[in-house]
């Protein structure tokens, strides 16, 4: 895509992409298409701004991540208003799949490091851990052989490990969540401004 793609010719390209996702990632898979509906409408407003076409791709499942968040809020906002006891709000919130706010601001904070990575890397790991592709199907996309995908995320997933060990407090809560805060670094390795 040199030039400005249309809407159509985006959609046809990631469309299909972005359903996976979403429906690796909803808590509700009744949701998807509600949630492709904001990505849709997003993208079709928002195309024309987007000047870096070569990062279209992280643009569009970025789009779509923070859709699934902002659906799953007002979803969950709803069943509380209607629950009522307060007991059965508690055990709501702690059943849901939705990201808690700590995943919420960890996710955001991973996305920088995600972006230091060599390009080949970062795209293999998008592809496989964000956007849900198999290995091997991404394998036969490039046109590489598997192992050679399998490395490349594998290294990814290594060099992104090793920047968040360094720069963030990384845990697994008492539930099993992933829990994370910025810890202060010793130099300026960490900062993820480019």
């Amino acid at each position: 895509m040199s030039s400005a793609p249309t809407l159509e010719e985006v959609w046809s390209l990631y469309g299909e992409r972005l359903r996976q996702y979403l429906r690796s990632r909803a808590s509700n898979s009744a949701d998807i298409d509600d949630v492709l509906q904001v990505v849709l409408y997003k993208t079709h407003k928002q195309l024309p701004t987007v000047r870096n076409l070569a990062h279209l791709r992280s643009w569009l499942f970025r789009v779509a991540s923070n859709a699934l968040v902002d659906h799953e809020r007002r979803v969950a906002g709803r069943r509380e208003d209607f629950d009522a006891t307060p007991a059965s709000v508690e055990t709501s919130k702690t059943t849901s799949d939705a990201p808690t706010s700590d995943q919420v601001e960890l996710s955001s904070c991973v996305r920088p490091f995600i972006q230091r990575l060599p390009e080949r890397d970062r795209d293999a790991l998008e592809a496989v851990d964000l956007e849900g592709i198999t290995q091997r199907a991404l394998a036969d996309q490039l046109g590489v052989s598997y192992s050679t995908l399998k490395s490349r995320v594998q290294r990814a997933r290594n060099r992104l490990a090793a920047d968040l060990l360094r720069c963030c407090a990384v845990e697994a809560g008492p539930d099993g969540q992933i829990v994370g805060t910025p810890r202060m670094p010793a130099q300026n390795e960490c900062k993820t401004e480019s």
